[in-house]
């Protein structure tokens, strides 16, 4: 119960910070060196997850613009964990983001932040076992927030469907 509401706070503190710091300055926050990652594993294995899609955003140099490159981990769910084939790995191409995929990841890390306040106020039903997974994590840590079990992430599907078109 404490660590639901400890979370419930953070989130909520997070959600007043990126309020008030205003569109596309979640960004800010990543500087040369660090990266931000948006995370999402389905369920297409069922309980045990399924593929991954990840979107790595970062600074190649101290002054030069976003980057971000799309992953996608492929699992095979006849060997969920790996013991006998390595999940298929499929790297995209680095891509200069946009003013507007900037103000898409802003609105990644909002549509999840929203997505985790509603699992922790109890608002729909939880599946404990969905295998869905979708987070962000800034390198440094001062940006986590982890969802699970989740449901489908919209602004990242938006987001990843922009930077595959490049």
């Amino acid at each position: 119960m404490h660590k639901a509401l400890f979370s419930a706070l953070i989130l909520l503190l997070l959600s007043i910070i990126l309020i008030h710091e205003g569109n596309c300055q979640t960004l800010r926050w990543i500087g040369y060196g660090e990266e931000l990652v948006l995370q999402h594993e389905d369920d297409r294995c069922g309980e045990w997850g399924g593929d991954v899609e990840k979107i790595t955003i970062y600074r190649r140099d101290l002054e030069g613009p976003f980057v971000a490159k799309l992953e996608r981990t492929i699992k095979d769910c006849s060997d969920p964990y790996g013991m006998k084939n390595t999940p298929k790995k499929i790297v995209g191409v680095e891509v200069v983001l946009s003013t507007e995929e900037q103000e898409l990841v802003h609105q990644c890390i909002e549509e999840l932040r929203e997505m985790k306040m509603t699992l922790v106020s109890g608002n729909y039903p939880v599946v404990g076992h969905s295998g869905i997974l979708n987070f962000a994590v800034l390198s440094d840590s001062t940006l986590l927030i982890r969802d699970y079990p989740s449901k489908n992430w919209k602004s990242f599907e938006d987001l990843k469907r922009m930077l595959s078109k490049k």
